[in-house]
């Protein structure tokens, strides 16, 4: 038996099958980033993209950006997307004194919000392997996300992304403070995230793997 899972190796699933029967398929997406838009922001961008639900993190971010706001004035945040926890999102920037550098536009294409980041955050508290990440990677966009389920499969700790904690919101400011402070590192991490997506996470990866796992199938069974 062969278990084509799209998700990491460490879910349920994998754990019930003999490690000598599994092949892990990684989602691949579509190689060609969106174009960047024209730049309306004055200082950088951090944002992020999600539906608006208390597991995917977005309160962890924005106590990371009230954290943030006395050393980086300059930077604004974007939130895209919608859902339940939206008008409670609203109120939270406006009780932490971000109203005016917190921008909620609604529902909006991934990647084509993506394209306008300096950064994409991803502090969700639960994941499987979740394609924005690799779309910020595929953008050459320094990804700072959470240490859970798939991501590590991703992010390379330090070298093509920064891994966090969920619901630490110190160590999300921290590790975004060390983008902010040093842009030129910021850009490095992002390149080196595009390598690794180019080399790893696209559909012809995707593609080939499932058919190398199906070939493999037919050959030992």
């Amino acid at each position: 038996i062969i278990s084509m899972l799209l998700t990491s190796t460490n879910g349920a699933a994998a754990r019930r099958m003999p490690p000598a029967k599994l092949r892990t398929v990684h989602t691949g997406v579509d190689p060609a980033p969106a174009p960047e838009p024209p730049r309306a922001a004055q200082g950088p961008v951090v944002g992020m993209v999600a539906v608006f639900i208390p597991s995917k993190g977005h309160a962890t971010l924005l106590d990371a950006a009230a954290l943030l706001a006395p050393r980086f004035p300059a930077v604004s945040y974007v939130l895209v997307g919608e859902g339940p926890a939206r008008a409670a999102l609203v109120e939270r920037a406006k009780a932490l004194g971000l109203e005016g550098r917190v921008a909620f536009p609604g529902p909006v294409v991934g990647a084509e919000a993506i394209a306008g980041f300096d950064i994409l955050a991803h502090p969700s508290l639960h994941e499987g392997f979740p394609n924005v990440v690799l779309e910020g990677m595929r953008a050459g966009k320094p990804v700072v996300a959470t240490r859970i389920a798939g991501i590590p499969e991703q992010i390379e700790d330090g070298v093509s992304g920064l891994l966090v904690e969920p619901g630490d919101p110190e160590g999300l400011a921290r590790a975004l403070e060390r983008l902010l402070g040093d842009p030129a590192r910021a850009r490095a991490i992002g390149e080196a995230g595009r390598r690794r997506f180019l080399s790893n996470f696209t559909v012809s990866h995707m593609r080939d793997a499932y058919f190398a796992g199906y070939e493999g199938y037919q050959r030992h069974g």
